[in-house]
């Protein structure tokens, strides 16, 4: 009878820490989540920021050094 309320109490003990294992693995799955997620969103409001230039067309680039004498 003591085996049989051991091995009981044992398989008790087992199922509770495989049930901890799967919050901790559940745990970890969320923090990835929301890491990626984070991480995705700085990446996209930074890619905002840097998309936006005004940049010179070569003909506009050069009108800025001519001094308004003709070079042959």
């Amino acid at each position: 009878m003591m085996a049989v309320a051991v091995r009981m109490a044992i398989a008790a003990a087992v199922a509770v820490a495989e049930e901890e294992v799967k919050m901790v693995g559940f745990r970890r799955r969320l923090v990835r989540r929301i890491y990626w997620k984070l991480r995705a969103e700085i990446r996209r409001r930074s890619e905002k920021r840097q998309r936006f230039s005004s940049r010179y067309d070569p003909f506009s680039y050069a009108l800025n050094f001519d001094d308004g004498e003709p070079y042959f």
